[in-house]
């Protein structure tokens, strides 16, 4: 189904709204949309309910000036995709996948509040996380498991990766995904993503990072540096679940940690305001 058919069940699905004062609101004051909405016929049906739209024009003007409006939603989906029971549906019944959607949406609530309570983290000094996998130790594990064939999905970086945190403490685990979790946040700025989807740029940051320092290094100095990644189509997802197979591995538990930096796309949220 294309996204344009589903925006008046959306509107309509809408529940009453308490407002401060008089009846509740049961329905939006002004809906902003990309282009994959722009039809007559779904402008007509707003302005019959009184609803101000905001949708870009196909070939007119760009989409991008939606920008600060859309990146809420993308940044949200994109939160929501990082559960997993979410990537595909397998509840029968809607009020199923409705309740994991509402837990993830707690979940994921909970973990930010207490993330941004407790501490500030100092973005400075990232290797001062933890003393078992600083910076330089991350790097240099990068390195010594890069293969020497080619690995254009990184499963064979992955695969040796996994298998050289499998032997050593937890620790080390938890410190690969912490810095992981760093480099890819670094990433996460809108001279690189701006356009990109929030899979595929999330993938294509972590091809950055199987590239090894220097090239990630080169990146971050030089922005354009990443668009070949980004129109190649040279993904890395396998880095991402490096931690999941080894701490699960290790203890025979499914990896439930949050690190301090979500690799998450548009998470980074000053990289994607900044003028």
């Amino acid at each position: 189904m294309h996204d344009s058919q589903g925006l008046e069940p959306l509107v309509r699905g809408i529940p009453p709204i308490r407002s401060r004062r008089g009846p509740r609101r049961r329905r939006p004051a002004k809906l902003h949309a990309d282009k994959g909405y722009d039809y007559n016929h779904l402008r007509r049906w707003l302005r019959r309910r009184g609803i101000r739209h905001r949708i870009a024009r196909k070939g007119v003007e760009s989409s991008q000036r939606l920008g600060r409006h859309r990146w809420v939603v993308e940044r949200t989906v994109s939160w929501l995709a990082g559960c997993r029971r979410l990537h595909r549906r397998y509840e029968r019944k809607a009020e199923h996948f409705l309740a994991f959607v509402g837990i993830a949406a707690t979940l994921i609530g909970y973990r930010r509040l207490a993330r941004t309570s407790t501490w500030h983290p100092d973005l400075s000094h990232p290797s001062a996380m933890l003393s078992d996998m600083n910076e330089n130790a991350f790097w240099q594990l990068i390195e010594a498991c890069t293969p020497s064939v080619p690995d254009p999905e990184g499963d064979e970086l992955a695969a040796a990766l996994t298998a050289r945190l499998t032997n050593g403490p937890v620790a080390n685990v938890v410190g690969f995904a912490e810095q992981l979790s760093w480099a890819l946040y670094r990433l996460d700025r809108k001279e690189y993503g701006d356009g990109l989807s929030s899979d595929q740029f999330l993938y294509t940051r972590a091809a950055v990072v199987a590239a090894g320092r220097e090239e990630f290094e080169r990146v971050l100095r030089s922005p354009e540096r990443f668009m070949p990644y980004a129109n190649d189509l040279v993904w890395a997802e396998a880095l991402l679940y490096v931690p999941d197979n080894a701490y699960k591995h290790l203890t025979g538990e499914e990896w439930d940690r949050s690190t301090r930096y979500s690799y998450e796309s548009y998470s980074n949220t000053a990289g994607w305001t900044a003028a």
